[in-house]
């Protein structure tokens, strides 16, 4: 059997569509899987029969086991106190699917085979008539758009990364297609956007944030947002604000917890400077590199890149990175330094 949570149909092992007499029977087998426990009877009858005296939800009950053991097969487990889904029925879901394509192969920057996180989870069973049944399908939708939006955000950073950066924009797009008045996400593509030198696509990300926002929560965007806006408006158009594509993208391949830890030295403990040591040949620079492209949409001051090939001293580095020290004004700025092992 195969539950497809994003169409909300249920297959029989030949991929055939089964079609169940009862909508809460589907709506049945969906939360049993979910849950993966027993659930007593009475809690069972009163959450999707809130309304029906204690007899009639019994009733309704049992017709909608009998349509699901006829229809489907034996996959119940069911007693006089409890039902559950048999733990030993060969049981697939797109739903699991999805979360692993988002724990695993998202963060690496791989595509989704099948469904994507744009569509909500079980189109349709949100029973008007079972409102603690219509909560707990809500509580699953929005689990499912937040681990959506986290994905798409983490394929984002995985494309920067590989120098693919239209591609890094699309996956913040779709972000947004699953929850549209995300203001984080919103002010994510607008620095990536102002990155790559496109300051008005930039201020006008924002603009759409305010909108989406107001239309969505009824409610003005936060501080970050209008603070935001400021510092777009006052960036230099052509400033320098993401370094080109890793020199050998290939070389980032197995590298993913080195580049991780770049990124949250920066972001997390909030150093000033990284040092990413490694003897010449070795990697060291393109390391470095991804790691700056992801960091860059952070600086609106810009970011500029260096070699320091030709500085003989630890002196000399230090009055060139004065030298070359983006003119940001307050604005943060990043400045990536290649070429130092010889210091």
């Amino acid at each position: 059997m195969r539950l497809a949570y994003f169409d909300a149909s249920i297959l029989d092992d030949d991929g055939v569509p089964v079609a169940l007499r009862y909508r809460k029977a589907a709506a049945l087998v969906f939360y049993l899987a979910t849950e993966e426990r027993a659930v007593p009877r009475p809690d069972l009858a009163a959450l999707f029969w809130p309304d029906a005296d204690e007899t009639s939800a019994k009733n309704n009950l049992r017709l909608a086991l009998a349509d699901v053991r006829k229809r489907i097969g034996d996959v119940l487990d069911a007693d006089r106190r409890t039902v559950r889904l048999r733990p030993d029925v060969a049981l697939e879901n797109d739903l699991a699917d999805f979360d692993a394509w988002a724990r695993f192969e998202a963060p690496a920057g791989e595509r989704p085979v099948g469904a994507d996180g744009t569509t909500p989870v079980l189109p349709g069973l949100d029973a008007t008539d079972a409102p603690e049944f219509a909560e707990w399908v809500d509580a699953l939708r929005e689990r499912v758009v937040r681990t959506a939006v986290d994905a798409w955000t983490a394929a984002s950073d995985a494309y920067l990364r590989e120098g693919r950066d239209e591609a890094a924009v699309d996956a913040l797009r779709t972000a947004l297609a699953c929850r549209s008045w995300d203001e984080p996400t919103h002010r994510r593509l607008a620095r990536l956007l102002a990155s790559l030198g496109r300051r008005d696509a930039a201020l006008a990300q924002v603009d759409a944030a305010r909108l989406e926002i107001r239309r969505q929560l009824d409610q003005g965007p936060s501080a970050a947002l209008d603070a935001l806006a400021a510092s777009l408006a006052a960036r230099d158009a052509g400033a320098p604000g993401m370094p080109g594509a890793p020199p050998a993208p290939l070389g980032i391949v197995g590298r993913t917890a080195e580049i991780l830890e770049i990124e949250r030295a920066f972001l997390e403990d909030e150093q000033r400077a990284v040092v990413v040591p490694g003897a010449p040949g070795m990697g060291a620079s393109t390391v470095a590199w991804a790691a700056a492209r992801v960091l860059a949409p952070r600086f609106l001051g810009g970011v500029a890149t260096w070699s320091a090939r030709d500085v003989r001293t630890p002196d000399a580095l230090a009055r060139a990175l004065r030298d070359h020290r983006p003119d940001a004004g307050d604005a943060p700025a990043l400045l990536f330094v290649d070429d130092v092992p010889h210091l």
